[in-house]
């Protein structure tokens, strides 16, 4: 075709796409608007723009569009080119949801479950949207029933609910359903154990990205659970674990000493007794700001940052000065500090 190539014809293609949703969103039509609106948003043929955005969403909102009214609700929560607003927000996601927009009713029901903006916790009131949202197929809304039943929240605990409703969504391809899948098939509640079975859910879901799954995968790797024992595999899994941010407290902690051990035996790993350093004071700096007394630990704080210290790094070396000055978790010690 005139020797340009399919590239440039596909930017054609997007360019006239947008010029036609351009023109309807500027004669009035609702849908075009919004996603007018979703092209700024993402920066879809044009530049990000999420002033732009919400001008858009706004317009289509207000003439009841749900998905723009659920966009709308979105950019109050997250104070994307508006003022962060905690009502506002909820309101315009409370309209969508009222329209049935199984995104939206998936949020109306973390709202009662974690009682965010204001709501008080209402589990009953959760499951009644999350349920909403599900049977339309939303996967997500799948995944939070799920983990209602495998807890108990507000509802009779069954495990064997709790499967069923996140192999629904993880059958959709949702990373957090093969995820919980997978812990279910390992430890087999609510299912037949199954490890091999499990580690294929494991996988799936951190073929996504999915940080939990990740470091499960890196840590059985690293000690040959379930799978034939591999350090470079292992390190591979935890390193990418760290850089997709890994999700809570215990994932974190424990890849951090894998990846310090790993590091200073050259396990797996080139050895690198600096990167070994800064994976043990990640880990000492884990155990002091635990989210709860079950997790906070000043003698394993201690443990991680004299070794990270021991191999010359300074923040650490620092943070024993502070610990034996202040007499956190140990006898006040001038000298040792």
């Amino acid at each position: 075709e005139g020797g340009f190539s399919v590239a440039f014809w596909r930017r054609m293609e997007a360019v006239h796409a947008l010029s036609v949703i351009r023109s309807k969103a500027e004669a009035g039509e609702a849908e075009a608007q919004c996603e007018l609106g979703r092209r700024y948003d993402k920066g879809e043929v044009v530049p990000k723009d999420y002033a732009e955005a919400v001008k858009w969403y706004r317009i289509s909102a207000e003439k009841g569009y749900a998905e723009a009214q659920y966009n709308l609700g979105m950019a109050y929560l997250t104070g994307k080119s508006v003022t962060l607003d905690f009502v506002e927000g909820p309101r315009w996601i409370r309209k969508a949801a009222d329209q049935g927009f199984a995104e939206a009713q998936q949020s109306i029901g973390e709202y009662y479950e974690l009682g965010y903006w204001g709501n008080a916790k209402d589990y009953a009131e959760a499951m009644k949207w999350y349920r909403k949202s599900a049977d339309q197929g939303y996967a997500l809304a799948e995944d939070s029933i799920g983990l209602m039943f495998e807890i108990g929240e507000g509802i009779a605990q069954n495990s064997a609910e709790a499967v069923r409703w996140y192999r629904k969504s993880a059958d959709q391809g949702n990373a957090f359903a093969e995820f919980h899948l997978g812990r279910m098939l390992e430890s087999g509640k609510g299912v037949t154990r199954d490890t091999n079975e499990a580690l294929r859910w494991y996988r799936k879901a951190a073929d996504q990205g999915n940080a939990a799954a990740e470091v499960i995968l890196g840590n059985s790797y690293w000690i040959g659970k379930n799978v034939p024992k591999n350090s470079a595999e292992a390190a591979r899994w935890l390193l990418k674990a760290a850089a997709d941010q890994m999700p809570s407290w215990d994932f974190s902690v424990s890849a951090e000493v894998a990846l310090g051990t790993m590091y200073e035996n050259g396990d797996g790993v080139v050895k690198d007794l600096a990167k070994a350093a800064k994976w043990y004071s990640d880990a000492a700096n884990s155990y002091l700001s635990g989210s709860s007394e079950a997790q906070k630990s000043n003698v394993e704080a201690l443990k991680w940052y004299r070794k990270a210290a021991d191999l010359g790094n300074s923040e650490s070396q620092n943070e024993l000065g502070d610990i034996y000055a202040n007499g956190n978790g140990v006898s006040k010690d001038n000298s040792e500090a």
